[in-house]
């Protein structure tokens, strides 16, 4: 009796490892993805069009797979990850460039203005214009 638990806790310890190098399998595959993503974002940020949609297309996903995906893996949504960047990118290009605040913010992929200036001052507390103002009084 004693060699048959023995057998049975080998048989499950087994079971257990190779489950978890399954899982380890999988999530590097989808490190990798969201890696090629994570490049697909950063090379078209600019492009207004830019979605999930186009992205999960480019991969062979579903936008609802590759979108729970995304967010279980990164903790955001794509469409705000995709946002951030872009306002990163205005804010960089606000403290350096003499472009317009509309040229900056249709070089970030933004086709609002008032979607754009919504989510700089929610990311910056500021206006954009501000931003500049502060930025140059430094």
């Amino acid at each position: 009796m004693e060699t048959l638990d023995k057998i049975e806790a080998d048989f499950f310890e087994l079971f257990e490892n190779l489950s978890k190098e399954l899982e380890s399998k999988k999530d590097n595959k989808y490190i990798r993805l969201l890696e090629d993503v994570d490049q697909f974002i950063q090379a078209d940020f600019g492009n207004p069009y830019l979605s999930l949609d186009n992205i999960a297309e480019k991969v062979n996903l579903s936008p609802a797979y590759l979108g729970k995906l995304f967010k279980k893996h990164r903790l955001i949504s794509m469409t705000d990850y995709i946002n951030n960047v872009r306002v990163t990118y205005a804010s960089n290009q606000i403290a350096v460039s003499e472009d317009t605040i509309n040229e900056i913010m249709e070089k970030s992929g933004f086709s609002s203005r008032s979607h754009f200036f919504t989510l700089f001052k929610k990311a910056y507390g500021v206006t954009p214009n501000q931003f500049r103002s502060n930025f140059k009084g430094k």
